[in-house]
């Protein structure tokens, strides 16, 4: 019993460690593809 309400405490942290990490990664993609478009509008303009 103990057991398993360990289990389902850490499935629980985990599920909201990998829904953090991955809206962090989201959050990264969008700034480096924003830098990313940035750089081709130079690039395209001169």
């Amino acid at each position: 019993m103990h057991k398993c309400s360990k289990n389902h405490f850490i499935s629980d942290s985990n599920l909201f460690v990998t829904s953090s990490m991955r809206n962090y990664i989201i959050f990264l993609l969008r700034i480096n593809g924003q830098i990313f478009n940035k750089k081709n509008e130079k690039y395209t303009y001169d």
